[in-house]
């Protein structure tokens, strides 16, 4: 399936974080005063969207979701008064949370992505409180808890960890490999450090790694976990399996509900205070007096616009039809073009696409 396939509408829960890490993409968010999605307008969101036959609620934060688990459940309830059991609900956590919140998320969500960027001293050199101290023993914890209902008692879903590639742990990808299977986690992927959103992205981003050190470090690993049965996979690769017109689901679009009531196809399109170049990625607004999303015709075609047939690098690439063009987000807030394309990005893509089976690879979970 081709990640463009992941239909789920993204639940933008709020801006606030318990956590602080070093290199978050949201960071200017959390300076300002903490905002929660209003309930009417995500219910109304979930109810569009399932209408067209969906049935996939994805929580997602520009910090922590589980910080608002009252109303993830009641969205959750809302949800299954629409499609019933055939609800399937994926978040992307921190994982810093207590135990009683850990129980929560295994019996609440079907597929749970752990942001966790391997074994302790990878983890802790970015990943901290907001006093600086280490967050891996809060991961580790949850992640037991997570397993032990899911994996021991059969419920419905995966555990996976999602894993921020920097200078720090890129030589060590096959060693996140072994640390996760440790806790039952097999699926896992790895994506390089990227930018800040910021109306100055390239100044305020954390030095670039070696695309080819990445992409020969990621090869290794993921030939080492198909060998014990771990999938390890990449933002990089997410269509090799089946070809595409978009990279993602943003360019269909895919609905991302902000937390500040506007429809986004990105979760880099972050709220009303996103830099003016990343609003080209909103396409729809929360109208509270008439309790309606008003959609955006001419914003949505502009989205689909950005396609392989409209990406001037992507003219003569022969892997375009298994890539898709690479991240609007990421190329958007980088180069301040629709259209444009991140030079690093577009290497990896082919360096790893000349090394693996294209067109003949199992995903077995697509990214997050």
């Amino acid at each position: 399936m081709a990640h463009m396939e992941k239909q789920q509408i993204s639940i933008i829960v709020n801006n606030g974080c318990n956590i602080g890490c070093k290199y978050c993409y949201a960071q200017d968010e959390h300076k300002r005063p903490y905002q929660v999605i209003d309930e009417d307008f995500a219910k109304r969101g979930i109810l569009d969207f399932f209408k067209k036959g969906n049935n996939q609620i994805r929580f997602f934060g520009l910090g922590e979701p589980t910080l608002e688990t009252d109303l993830m459940g009641k969205l959750i309830d809302y949800g299954k008064s629409i499609v019933g059991d055939r609800l399937v609900t994926e978040i992307q956590t921190n994982g810093v949370m207590c135990e009683e919140k850990a129980q929560w998320v295994a019996k609440n969500i079907n597929n749970v992505w752990l942001s966790w960027d391997g074994p302790p001293d990878a983890h802790d050199h970015y990943r901290v409180t907001k006093d600086g101290k280490p967050t891996s023993m809060h991961l580790e914890r949850t992640a037991r808890i997570l397993s032990d209902r899911k994996y021991r008692n059969g419920t419905e879903g995966f555990v996976g960890a999602r894993v921020t590639i920097s200078h720090v742990n890129m030589g060590r990808q096959r060693e996140l490999i072994d640390y996760f299977s440790d806790f039952g986690i097999t699926t896992i992927y790895g994506d390089p450090i990227f930018a800040p959103v910021k109306e100055n992205a390239e100044s305020s981003m954390f030095k670039r790694i070696d695309p080819q050190e990445y992409c020969e470090n990621f090869l290794d690993a993921h030939s080492y976990g198909k060998d014990r049965g771990v999938f390890y996979g990449s933002f990089y690769m997410i269509n090799f399996d089946k070809k595409c017109e978009f990279h993602c689901r943003s360019c269909v679009p895919t609905p991302h509900l902000t937390f500040d009531g506007l429809v986004s196809a990105c979760d880099m399109a972050l709220s009303r205070n996103s830099p003016p170049h990343m609003r080209g990625l909103i396409y729809g607004e929360w109208n509270d007096e008439e309790k309606r999303i008003t959609y955006d015709r001419a914003s949505i075609e502009k989205i689909q616009s950005r396609n392989v047939s409209n990406i001037p690098e992507c003219t003569d690439c022969g892997v375009k039809d298994h890539c898709g063009g690479g991240c609007v987000g990421e190329a958007l807030n980088e180069t301040k073009n629709f259209y444009g394309i991140i030079q690093d990005n577009c290497f990896c893509t082919k360096y790893i696409a000349q090394r693996l089976p294209v067109g003949n690879i199992s995903i077995p979970a697509l990214h997050p």
